[in-house]
């Protein structure tokens, strides 16, 4: 009787599901190929801007089949069933759709060049995962007509924001006259309210540095008109008001664009985030920066698991990617996890090619909140951190306020990246990418919950221009954790030349009290020491070599 009674439900359940497939919603149409398109990889301008192109070409990026634009004959023989097409996704070959009749999804799914239909949300608005701490957490600080100067010896007059440029040497870039000129910063996020009139950003207006606004989610052009979330994290790079704030890129030029529906939260807004990326390559933007990220969903069926942090499991990570292999330097907030059940970055922050940042507190110890690298990822994340806690943004009433949250510390590093590429427009946004970590203060180091740890801008600076050696971007990577250790150390080593691989432990005497000789045939290997807990309390040094490579840790046994 009870197993009839499971097959039963069982049965109900999968209906119900097939169902709630089928209803009214928004939808992801998938086709096959892109044969027989008006466009050609020979004539790259009729689809990108001369600034796309031009970034290709600085950067020896050839012209491929996912900048063709999805075949207009495709969109045009779906539309004919009624149904209305958000959006084209070039780099995935597929469209975003709304069907209200949803006898038409088994019409779609018979049709040759369509490859895949799936629902991405309802048509109705359900509970909102609020993955905004700055919501949270506003503590008042100061008005605009109260300012006070606290920057002596820099070319500008930060205010109370003085901190949190300065323990990056952000600062050094600003005397340097590179403020951002030149350089165009998309920012994806969930609107921007009041930026249009907020007095942070009067010299952006009129200098035009607004180059565009678009909404994705409501498809639109009236991103001003809707979250707030959006203006504080513009105002941490453009807003430019001396003795008050003044952000780390303040003559930059800006595309808003809104992706994140603050009503719901459904995997459809990681299509509005892909949309607005591929809008922002093909416009020529050289940085997107996005204080988003995404996990669990209002529709449970929709939620991410831990298996898919893998740097290209999930959609929205790939377009990350894909973005970056344009040649676009892409940064991403961690996230607010840390404290939370999830606990670990969210995505699309687990991106292997782009800049994942976490935050600390103005003195420099990890936010409780901010989310850490997943342990079975063999990629350091988050890559590095700034500034999250109580940070000075510009709220859109105008006053100055302290706010915290990975949102935060994320822009706060753009607009410093920017500026810092502004100087040296022929590196790769990887060269990028690896000058600012090479310049963090645990570069040798890296670990799950500071990676890389808190950039040097001038550092970096000089890293790019050769007048600091650091060493070669091929030698050995290294994750050692936990450090400090107990009775356990677990070491994944990256970039490995050799395949015999020497591993000892000494004292600070340089006594061997651990040795093993590993075999690997891969460029990444990982491994376990175990039965630690013999070793006294204190610090010893893990060194490994392999082939003509050497690299020394210090490690720290607790208990």
């Amino acid at each position: 009787m009870l197993t009839r009674t499971i097959l039963f439900l069982l049965i109900i359940f999968t209906s119900l599901s097939a169902l709630a497939q089928l209803a009214p919603g928004v939808y992801l149409i998938e086709f096959t190929d892109k044969e027989n398109s008006a466009f050609n990889i020979s004539h790259p301008e009729e689809f990108l801007s001369h600034r796309a192109i031009e970034r290709r070409t600085r950067y020896d990026i050839s012209i491929s089949e996912n900048d063709i634009p999805v075949n207009q004959v495709y969109i045009d023989s779906i539309e004919n069933f009624g149904i209305h097409v958000r959006y084209a996704s070039k780099w995935f070959n597929s469209v975003v759709a709304d069907i209200k009749e949803p006898f038409v999804i088994n019409e779609l799914q018979q049709i040759s060049f369509v490859k895949n239909v799936s629902k991405k949300s309802s048509s109705i608005k359900s509970r909102k995962v609020n993955k905004f701490i700055d919501e949270e957490i506003v503590f008042p600080a100061i008005s605009l007509d109260k300012k006070i100067s606290v920057v002596q010896d820099n070319v500008l007059d930060y205010g109370p924001a003085f901190h949190q440029i300065s323990m990056l040497n952000g600062q050094y870039l600003h005397n340097r006259g590179l403020m951002g000129e030149n350089m165009i910063i998309a920012v994806n996020d969930a609107g921007f309210y009041r930026a249009d009139v907020m007095i942070a950003f009067d010299s952006l207006r009129s200098s035009n540095r607004i180059l565009g606004v678009k909404d994705f989610v409501e498809l639109d052009d009236t991103v001003y008109n809707d979250h707030y979330h959006g203006s504080y994290v513009l105002s941490l790079i453009a807003a430019n008001n001396p003795g008050v704030a003044i952000g780390t890129a303040p003559h930059a030029q800006f595309y808003l664009l809104g992706t994140e529906n603050n009503d719901s939260e459904l995997i459809i807004e990681e299509e509005n985030w892909i949309a607005a990326a591929e809008f922002a390559d093909s416009a020529g933007v050289d940085v997107i920066t996005t204080s988003l990220g995404y996990f669990y969903f209002d529709d449970s069926l929709q939620n991410h698991t831990y298996d898919e942090i893998t740097g290209n499991a999930t959609r929205i990570t790939k377009a990350a990617d894909i973005a970056a292999s344009k040649g676009m330097l892409v940064l991403n907030s961690a996230g607010n996890e840390g404290n939370n059940d999830w606990r670990y970055i969210s995505f699309p922050a687990d991106a292997d090619s782009i800049i994942t940042v976490g935050a600390v507190d103005s003195l420099g110890n990890i936010a409780g909140f901010s989310s850490i690298g997943y342990p079975g990822y063999h990629i350091v994340k988050p890559n590095i951190v700034a500034q999250g806690v109580r940070v000075y943004i510009l709220a859109t009433n105008d006053f100055l306020v302290q706010s915290s949250g990975t949102s935060f510390s994320t822009p706060i590093i753009t607009g410093l990246a920017a500026c810092l590429w502004q100087n040296f427009p022929e590196k790769t946004n990887y060269e990028i990418i690896k000058a600012i970590e090479q310049s963090a203060h645990l570069s040798e180091n890296p670990n799950g919950y500071y990676g890389y740890g808190i950039p040097d801008f001038a550092k970096a600076f000089h890293i790019l221009d050769g007048t600091v050696e650091v060493s070669d971007i091929e030698n050995i990577d290294i994750n050692i954790y936990p450090n400090p250790f107990i009775d356990h150390l677990k070491v994944e080593l990256h970039h490995l030349q050799g395949n015999s691989i020497k591993v000892n432990i000494t004292n600070i005497l340089g006594k061997e009290l651990y040795t093993s000789v590993l075999e690997s045939n891969s460029s990444y290997t990982e491994f376990i020491i175990h039965e630690l807990n013999v070793l006294p309390v204190g610090m010893y040094f893990l060194r490994v070599n392999s082939g003509n490579q050497e690299l020394t840790k210090k490690i720290m046994k607790l208990k």
